[in-house]
């Protein structure tokens, strides 16, 4: 090598080192400064604070992130502003602001818009046990009840339908009175995310074939029924927003080992994958579309999406991806074959051990995860506290490896986010962000979102009805793009 050269390399390298050096120092000092402050919001969030005190604060937060966010990133800048984007959010949620979830997911001139109007609208999301709820008046939700399904009783569409009438009727809510009813979509088709008018093809998909069975496809329909129930004094926006089958995959992730299999992207939760995107996008102030993000949602299932330009085109499904409750998540293919060559597990086994016997039950012998770790904090024994232990680290790691997987396509990735009940767990969440170790900002949103994206969904679809789109004209032309797709593919 010519030795001018190779000085002007050492020379660079020696002042890289010096900034370096600098760089550490002061990113030590704004660590600590940072986490200190941020403690001490915390402490006057849990007393209470004045609607100016938390404007100022939350003003002071967003401050701070709008230039740490354009700071080259580096570990101790990163969990920064993954900690005060999360501390934005639990502000907001503490204020005395109705619906800031779905402000921010509406943005400020729908938001005042609906504010100002009069839209009225039921809300129905049902579960395995239970179907929730809730009515809307403008942005503020003025009743929410869960009637579940006793286990003596007939679990059905029919059954839900007289259920919720009945309780509306009990409340003295009449169905005449809803301008539209926002439905949890089910396993419909693959479509495009978005929100969706709903239209009697829907029903016929969910009922001759759906992807999927699931309690959730009974949502249309009961939305349907009731609207018929409700008269025909005023037309009813039904509306579906972001189902379990949207389907934006990328064509290199549809791609597996194996040419006979083709991934697609359904079975994610996409209502809280969408939403806790979004909102962080807006916490950024930044459009949703320039914020180039991977979420988690971790609840009775876990899924991973990477947004990318507005659409997840990446992601871990919540049937084969990773262990969650009761489902095992994917499990090395040569030791499955062994197994069942073996006769030590049938196909049957197989589907139990992926859907419902699998994950958190199969390996402490509980599907709740805070039972666990109320076991863990008073009567499990020394062994049983090392195997609980061992099983938190087992989850952790899974979490985030699946995340970084999610960042594989070389996207400049500015956030991630984790929600879920099980990210109101701070030990889970530290365990997790310890092997991200910085490398991205994390948020941290406990809770779910759903019923919030329901709403926006329903509300941008009655001020905005040109944001609707039709379900049959997006899966037919998806179905067609898949199938060039697979022809390539083949």
């Amino acid at each position: 090598m010519n030795a001018n050269l190779r000085n002007k390399i050492i020379e660079a390298v020696a002042e890289i080192g010096k900034i370096n050096v600098s760089m550490s120092a002061f990113e030590r000092d704004l660590t600590v400064t940072s986490e200190a402050w941020l403690a001490d919001l915390s402490e006057q969030i849990k007393q209470g604070m004045e609607t100016l005190d938390a404007r100022i604060m939350q003003s002071d937060l967003s401050a701070v992130i709008e230039v740490l966010i354009k700071s080259p990133p580096s570990p101790g800048i990163n969990t920064i502003v993954g900690n005060a984007l999360s501390m934005m959010l639990e502000m907001e949620r503490a204020s005395h602001e109705k619906s800031p979830a779905i402000r921010r997911l509406l943005g400020p001139s729908l938001a005042q818009e609906a504010q100002q109007g009069d839209i009225r609208f039921l809300l129905l999301n049902p579960g395995t046990v239970s179907t929730w709820l809730a009515v809307y008046q403008g942005l503020e939700q003025v009743h929410r009840f869960e009637i579940h399904v006793l286990p003596d009783e007939e679990d059905s569409i029919d059954h839900r339908i007289k259920a919720v009438a009945a309780h509306l009727d009990r409340a003295g809510i009449p169905l005449a009175s809803f301008d539209g009813i926002a439905c949890q979509g089910g396993f419909l088709k693959p479509i495009p995310s978005g929100t969706y008018r709903v239209v009697p093809e829907m029903v016929r998909d969910l009922v001759e074939a759906p992807l999927r069975s699931h309690a959730s496809n009974m949502g249309i329909p009961m939305g349907m029924e009731l609207a018929r129930m409700a008269g025909s004094q005023k037309d009813l926006l039904l509306t579906t927003t972001d189902p379990f089958v949207c389907d934006e995959l990328d064509l290199v992730d549809r791609v597996t080992g194996f040419v006979k299999i083709k991934r697609n992207g359904a079975g994610a939760h996409y209502l809280s994958h969408k939403a806790v995107w979004r909102i962080v996008a807006s916490l950024m102030n930044q459009a949703p579309e320039h914020v180039n993000a991977v979420t988690a949602h971790l609840g009775g299932g876990t899924s991973l999406a990477a947004h990318r330009r507005g659409q997840v085109t990446m992601l871990i499904d919540a049937y084969s991806g990773l262990p969650s409750t009761s489902r095992s998540g994917a499990i090395d293919i040569d030791r499955v074959v062994k197994s069942i060559k073996s006769k030590e597990l049938s196909i049957r086994d197989l589907e139990q051990i992926l859907d419902s016997r699998g994950g958190l039950l199969s390996l402490v012998g509980t599907n709740d995860f805070y039972a666990m770790i109320g076991f863990l904090r008073q009567g499990a024994t020394p062994v049983q506290r090392k195997k609980i232990e061992l099983v938190q680290n087992f989850m952790a790691r899974k979490i985030a490896g699946g995340m970084l997987k999610l960042t594989a396509d070389g996207a400049d990735v500015k956030v991630m986010a984790i929600t879920g009940g099980l990210a109101a767990n701070p030990d889970m969440m530290h365990r997790v962000k310890q092997n991200i170790a910085g490398r991205y900002p994390v948020v941290v949103m406990p809770g779910y979102f759903e019923h919030e994206a329901l709403a926006a969904g329903q509300i941008r679809g009655y001020y905005a009805p040109e944001s609707l789109k039709d379900y049959e004209t997006e899966r037919d032309a998806l179905k067609k793009r898949r199938h060039d797709e697979d022809a390539l593919i083949d």
